[in-house]
């Protein structure tokens, strides 16, 4: 009987060992399980990151070219504007020019006429 109750509390013993040993493995692959899970979220959130800050970069770029593209076509519009002012002033002076030239003749035309009226008068 003794031998039996040595037997029955030894192999009590050996299955609380096994079942031990069972818990411990599970904690073991419950544990190496979260830590790959915890990885896998950190590489994933630092892809995000960096695809954000590509994203952002790209983004930046793209307003920096637009900001360029506006301000050298501004300058373009101003450049044209100037000129057509420099044309339209050219073009008013040399009518005033051309004016005063025509009024010039006119006048001296004018005083030729009355000095022959005159010489005529006088014969």
């Amino acid at each position: 009987a003794a031998q039996k109750a040595e037997a029955g509390r030894k192999a009590a013993a050996e299955e609380a060992a096994a079942e031990e040993a069972s818990r411990i493995e599970k904690e073991r692959i419950a544990t190496e399980k979260a830590e790959a899970e915890r990885m896998a979220a950190t590489e994933k959130a630092t892809a995000e990151e960096a695809s954000r800050i590509e994203k952002e970069h790209i983004a930046a770029q793209k307003a920096e070219a637009g900001r360029k593209a506006a301000a050298e076509e501004a300058a373009a519009e101003e450049a044209s504007r100037i000129e057509k002012e420099r044309i339209a002033t050219e073009k008013a002076e040399a009518e005033r020019m051309a004016a005063t030239e025509k009024a010039t003749a006119e006048e001296a035309s004018r005083i030729e006429k009355e000095h022959i009226a005159a010489q005529k008068a006088e014969a």
